[in-house]
């Protein structure tokens, strides 16, 4: 019987559809936690915000951190991402230790998926019993990141600022097809978890 929840990190492309896996995780019973909500979240304290306007200048809008304007400033370029990686991957940490870690006092012994797009960057590997990579044609991802609003040099950009998609597969325990049907993925995701979790 296992005596702590089992930890799935979600990982991706940018608009691989992590989301939408993570749903499918959630209606067969797991927890999600979302790494994004989880640095917005953080935003607001005292020194996250100090730390955020030492190294970027004013990312402020009627005085809380303001999303769309810190990451115009943090995607900008390789070394403003490394900033604010650094800044915020440890935190974001943190806080899913603390989560899971009460989860767990309570009584919890379920799946956990952590919803992390930079858990590998972030060196979050450790962290997980499994990581598991959402595999979407770059076609479908810059449709994808089209309706975001995103141009496709923005895609662009921003992925260079991560690992290699290829490198993320290669690193992942497993792989969750994303490249049909919403029939086809959820058939996947009940396939990771006859073969892979406990």
């Amino acid at each position: 019987m296992n005596d702590r929840p089992y930890l799935i990190g979600l990982v991706g492309g940018i608009a691989s559809g992590k989301s939408t896996v993570a749903r499918a995780f959630e209606r067969r019973g797991a927890r999600v936690l979302d790494a994004d909500t989880i640095a917005k979240g953080l935003l607001d304290l005292p020194d996250v915000r100090r730390e955020l306007a030492a190294a970027f200048g004013d990312v402020e809008t009627g005085g809380r951190v303001d999303p769309p304007k810190l990451a115009k400033a943090a995607f900008a370029t390789e070394e403003s991402g490394k900033r604010i990686n650094a800044i915020m991957h440890p935190r974001v940490a943190a806080e899913v230790a603390r989560i899971v870690g009460e989860w767990r006092a309570a009584g919890y012994r379920g799946l956990v998926v952590v919803d992390a797009p930079l858990l590998l960057e972030a060196g979050m590997r450790s962290s997980v019993d499994a990581v598991v990579y959402v595999d979407a044609p770059e076609a479908a991802r810059r449709e994808r990141a089209r309706q975001r609003g995103w141009a496709d040099a923005e895609l662009d950009r921003r992925e260079r600022l991560q690992w290699p998609v290829e490198r993320k597969k290669a690193a992942s325990d497993a792989v969750i097809p994303n490249a049909g049907t919403p029939e086809e993925l959820e058939a996947a995701v009940d396939e990771f978890l006859k073969r892979r979790a406990p």
